[in-house]
């Protein structure tokens, strides 16, 4: 998710780390029976409370975080919601980062990745500032 200013929001992974990673990507598995879309849209009202109507594919990355574990991430863009707040699940917490900022984070590096290319493929002009 992302606001006008082309800040993305992270989830503030420290408490629930699985790969040693301190910033992530809201989102998780996709259950039994549910399309990827579906599993958006779950795993966004379990972890924000929020109801995601608006959405786009972005890409699909297969990669493994360590040896022997393959994981494949479908990641979706969308705006921020601007009427509503957004209120993270009891574990975790979230931030806004420009670029620059995200770039500098304890995050697996398939999450950078995701990041430039999100930053390199979106009409939001990404604030610069740090």
């Amino acid at each position: 998710m992302y606001n006008e200013m082309g800040q993305i929001l992270l989830e503030d992974r420290r408490r629930i780390k699985k790969h040693g990673e301190h910033w992530s990507f809201f989102g998780g598995s996709i259950k039994k029976g549910e399309t990827k879309e579906q599993a958006l849209v779950r795993e966004i009202k379990e972890e924000l409370n929020y109801d995601l109507k608006s959405y786009d594919f972005m890409a699909e990355y297969n990669f493994s975080p360590k040896e022997g574990l393959e994981l494949t991430y479908f990641m979706y863009t969308s705006p921020l919601p601007t009427d509503v707040k957004l209120t993270p699940h009891s574990q975790a917490n979230m931030k806004l980062f420009t670029i620059k900022q995200a770039l500098r984070l304890k995050m697996i590096p398939m999450d950078k990745k995701i990041i430039n290319d999100f930053y390199t493929t979106c009409d939001t002009k990404p604030t610069q500032t740090p």
